[in-house]
């Protein structure tokens, strides 16, 4: 599962979302993953 920080969330949403389409993506916010982002 990739991670991606809380700050890139807001800086490359494009590039989460896409990471998001193929797999599962964890959000993190000071080194723990908070929520986890997937495609229905």
């Amino acid at each position: 599962m990739r991670e991606f920080s809380s700050t890139d969330l807001g800086k490359t949403t494009g590039d989460v979302l896409d990471a998001a389409a193929q797999a599962p993506v964890a959000i993190t916010r000071h080194g723990k993953a908070r929520f986890v982002v997937l495609r229905t």
